[in-house]
């Protein structure tokens, strides 16, 4: 390729982030003993965020401490885009997500359904500098309940990332 690397050259200081550098804070919630973990990793997310999120979950039936803060988010000037599957796997949780529509709408929430044949992504993207992506799906049982691990991974300055460490 060419060209030398801006840690050759000296252009980036180790505690700084490069252009290809992220941090990833990896959180577990190991049933009722640790039932908070994912619950304050969603949370933190949330309250950093300062222009926009878009999450993809299979089942969104969320606790009403977490709709909560998503609605509080939009409230605060976020924009916040919703992508479930028209159909799950699960028709209760299809049924109570439905019942949360023109609520969230109301709030500002956009609102999209996947229409093709599996949704199963479980993820969120906030300001385009974090992710969060594992295995908790925005319900009840994931955030309150399950074995479950997501990871975040924050791409940019050192200390922004710092900033979003779990409280």
């Amino acid at each position: 390729m060419g060209g030398t690397s801006p840690t050759e050259t000296g252009a980036y200081r180790k505690d700084e982030a490069g252009p290809w550098e992220s941090d990833l804070l990896v959180v577990g919630g190991s049933g009722f003993g640790k039932r908070g973990a994912i619950r304050r990793l969603y949370s933190t997310t949330f309250e950093m965020a300062q222009k926009d999120v878009v999450l993809t979950v299979p089942y969104f039936v969320p606790p009403r401490r977490m709709l909560n803060r998503l609605r509080k988010a939009e409230a605060r000037g976020l924009d916040i885009d919703l992508l479930v599957p028209r159909n799950s796997d699960v028709p209760l949780a299809d049924w109570v997500c439905e019942g949360l529509y023109p609520s969230l709408m109301d709030a500002g929430v956009k609102v999209r359904e996947y229409t093709g044949s599996v949704l199963h992504a479980k993820s969120m993207v906030v300001d385009d500098r974090l992710a969060v992506v594992g295995s908790a799906n925005f319900d009840i049982l994931s955030i309150s309940m399950n074995w479950e691990h997501s990871a975040r991974v924050c791409y940019g300055s050192f200390k922004d990332c710092q900033d979003l460490e779990l409280r």
